[in-house]
């Protein structure tokens, strides 16, 4: 190759700055046209996903409303019942069957009712409304005056309790 061929091959010629810039141009306009429509399609997106959340909480409970018809049902037949029957008896035996349905379908979705008589006191799930001194070794739930509960594991209401609590060291020696 001679110096005057090496010369052209490494300067380019206003056509080829033509041509190249022609080819950056048309990049440019493709990629800015990606990025409007990633844009757009990410948008879409995200108004999809709310729309969806909007729905999932609209219709959270529908599942649990669903059981409780179920026990809106079986408070209709009791009180068909009782123009039937005036019966205290069957009276009594209509709410117990409503409370053990009304258990079952709350059961079935995650609740469960917490058992405190006679276990350790602990804040974060009894809230104590009464307290005694006893002969124990640790403050203890004597009494519960209303159940607490749990939805999964969570405490979704502490139970008011009676705590039984340790006598002071001056109370046990007698003075």
């Amino acid at each position: 190759m001679t110096e005057e061929q090496d010369q052209e091959q490494k300067e380019p010629t206003l056509e080829d700055v033509q041509n190249e810039l022609k080819e950056l141009r048309a990049k440019h306009i493709e990629l800015a046209d990606n990025l409007l429509r990633k844009q757009a399609d990410f948008d879409n997106y995200r108004k999809r996903m709310q729309k969806e959340k909007d729905e999932s909480i609209r219709f959270a409970n529908a599942d649990l409303i669903e059981g409780m018809l179920e026990v809106l049902d079986d408070f209709t037949r009791a009180e068909q019942a009782t123009q039937d029957s005036p019966s205290i008896d069957t009276l009594k035996q209509g709410i117990s069957m409503i409370r053990t349905n009304l258990e079952s379908v709350l059961n079935k979705r995650g609740l469960q009712k917490m058992v405190c008589v006679g276990n350790p006191f602990d804040p974060s799930i009894h809230q104590a409304i009464a307290m005694v001194d006893g002969d124990v070794q640790e403050a203890t739930v004597a009494e519960e005056y209303q159940s607490g509960y749990r939805l999964h594991d969570r405490v979704i209401r502490p139970a008011k309790v009676r705590v039984v609590m340790p006598k002071t060291q001056g109370e046990s020696d007698g003075g």
